[in-house]
């Protein structure tokens, strides 16, 4: 009992502290967003027209004499200056606000993938390192309470937006990944780490958004493996997204990957490639995830049928 008590505080903290994080973004996002719609009015012939009425015919003074020779200098600078349009952003369903292609700062935008299965402070380092040169995004699966507490405070202070995801095992595992797909926000996506959650999030983003992956930190070893690993692995060992079982999965479709050439830093990405390269091993990947979806599905009908 005191176990189940503890995972349902743990899943309600996180979904309580994601809308936080979410309120506390959309605030910033539109205290800009009035920012912008307050200096554009203000650069309005008709705005600054009444101000420069207001400030010559106030009080009789030398702005009331060279009243003319303002209004003249006004106009003339008006027309012949561009004219500034509003940034407006995106509203998600979600209710986020997005720039259309790099948050409006000019960095490329990034989404970086993490668990608390593996070593997730070198993520938190890479993270850092990362978030002086792009905007980060972090999606991160939460599987302890302590580790949610100790990321909250560092990401903070790096000013990384962040997405906790309640961390499950499959069957529940499957819906989780889906939803939080709809949550990456860059145009790269990155993990240091080589579990099934990290490695699925990668290839699925690659294979349903053109996302451009890249694997940080691959084992040169694993490159050198044969593809040919036999996928048939009861899903019994596969419940748990931490099973040993999975290794030589990950370790062959990352092979795959590499193979293809396509595991390359983003600083050595054109732009133009970020969204619109599709990998064979994510497609092969795809396929994989969707027989074992259906794998577990027909056990479940199964044991209803018993």
């Amino acid at each position: 009992m005191n176990r189940d008590r503890q995972k349902d505080n743990r899943r309600d903290f996180i979904d309580i502290y994601n809308s936080y994080l979410e309120n506390e973004q959309l605030v910033k996002y539109r205290e800009q967003e009035i920012k912008e719609v307050e200096q554009h009015v203000k650069s309005t012939l008709r705005y600054q027209l009444g101000d420069l009425f207001v400030t010559s015919f106030k009080r009789p003074s030398l702005k009331t004499i060279l009243f003319p020779i303002s209004l003249s200098t006004l106009l003339w600078s008006y027309y012949k200056k561009p004219k500034r349009e509003i940034n407006l952003r995106l509203r998600t369903a979600a209710g986020s606000y997005l720039d259309t292609a790099n948050n409006g700062n000019g960095k490329q935008s990034i989404t970086f993938i993490s668990t608390d299965l593996g070593d997730w402070m070198t993520d938190l380092a890479e993270i850092e390192a990362l978030s002086k040169k792009y905007n980060v995004q972090l999606i991160f699966y939460c599987y302890h309470f302590q580790t949610l507490l100790s990321i909250h405070s560092k990401v903070k202070q790096l000013g990384v937006d962040v997405v906790f995801i309640y961390g499950t095992s499959f069957p529940q595992l499957f819906q989780s990944i889906l939803d939080s797909l709809c949550k990456i926000r860059g145009n790269v996506v990155i993990t240091n780490q080589r579990d099934i959650i990290s490695v699925c999030f990668c290839f699925l983003a690659n294979y349903h958004f053109g996302k451009h992956v890249y694997f940080h930190n691959v084992d040169p070893l694993v490159a050198s493996r044969q593809a040919t690993v036999h996928l048939q692995v009861t899903n019994q060992n596969l419940k748990e997204p931490s099973s040993h079982a999975w290794e030589p999965i990950v370790s062959t479709f990352l092979a795959n990957y590499i193979k293809e050439g396509l595991n390359v830093p983003i600083d050595q990405v054109k732009e133009e490639n970020l969204t619109n390269t599709l990998s064979e091993t994510s497609h092969e990947f795809a396929e994989f995830f969707s027989e074992f979806y259906e794998a577990y599905r027909e056990d479940q009908s199964d044991e209803m049928d018993h």
